[in-house]
């Protein structure tokens, strides 16, 4: 298995990436709209998939993903439908 290391050093595995689809996309604090901004990024930009808000209950109706984006800020939340995940 190829690994990455994310821009503090932490491991992830390539297939943990993915890919963000839209422009001006805000990267949260936490799973929601009601968390505060931590980074606005664009379409192509890459993120570290290290989990999310998965199972019966999504947060403000959609699933969110936690990461953390490559070069740029980490311990982030993005919305699913915003991301292509591998």
């Amino acid at each position: 298995m190829r690994v990455a290391r994310g821009r503090h050093g932490t491991a992830a595995s390539a297939d943990g990436l993915c890919t963000v689809t839209g422009d001006n996309v805000k990267a949260r604090t936490g799973p929601g709209t009601a968390y505060n901004l931590r980074a606005t990024t664009y379409a192509g930009a890459l993120m570290y998939n290290q989990g999310g808000a998965w199972g019966d209950n999504p947060v403000d109706g959609r699933w969110w993903v936690y990461g953390g984006l490559v070069n740029g800020a980490d311990d982030v939340w993005i919305r699913s439908d915003l991301l292509r995940c591998q």
